[in-house]
């Protein structure tokens, strides 16, 4: 069974046969079987929120104050109608009523990877972010994407973040992070919270 590709994204798309999806919800069944994780087969496939609103990511200034905030859903994968095969992580994000870098935008850059194997989300931990994934090795970055600044405090300025899937891989990760865009110097930034999905 072929899925659709966007105009861009046909030439070298592969092909996959009845069997080989038989195979890949069969694997999804066993993680799930096996109790690695509490996730529903959704997750299994990397869909699910990153933090929250009440327990968000955040950016710290020189005097370790949170200046950043940010929570999201990373929604897995997808066809777009007009973008083809996609991955897609919602984001939300706003300032912190801090001092430092007063006046300057927060903003949430989302960094892209590939993997060529098949490397399955095993478990999740909604209140930090974090994932098990089955590979460690083989990520190749890809794209990133940024939000523009916000200044508020207050109200959470959301945005769609949508990559076009490397045809030549199989798994795809986004690394997510908030920061405040300073002027003339390096951005501070929060770690980076990764979620993923094969495709």
């Amino acid at each position: 069974m072929q899925r659709k590709r966007s105009k861009l994204m046909e030439v070298g798309a592969r092909t996959r046969t009845a069997g080989q999806w038989v195979m890949k919800a069969l694997t999804a069944m066993l993680f799930i079987g096996m109790g690695i994780g509490t996730m529903s087969v959704a997750h299994a496939i990397g869909g699910g929120p990153w933090m929250s609103a009440s327990n968000p990511l955040v950016a710290k200034g020189p005097d370790s104050s949170v200046i950043a905030q940010a929570y999201g859903t990373f929604n897995g994968y997808s066809e777009h109608s007009s973008k083809g095969s996609v991955l897609t992580n919602t984001s939300h994000h706003r300032r912190a009523n801090a001092t430092s870098f007063k006046g300057r935008g927060a903003y949430v850059s989302n960094q892209w990877w590939s993997n060529g194997n098949n490397c399955y989300v095993s478990s999740h931990d909604p209140s930090t972010g974090a994932i098990s994934i089955a590979c460690q090795q083989g990520w190749n970055r890809k794209a990133e994407s940024k939000t523009v600044t916000t200044t508020s405090t207050n109200t959470w300025s959301s945005w769609n973040h949508i990559w076009s899937i490397d045809p030549t891989g199989s798994s795809g990760r986004v690394g997510i992070k908030v920061c405040v865009d300073v002027f003339l110097t390096q951005d501070p930034c929060s770690g980076l919270v990764y979620r993923g999905a094969d495709y």
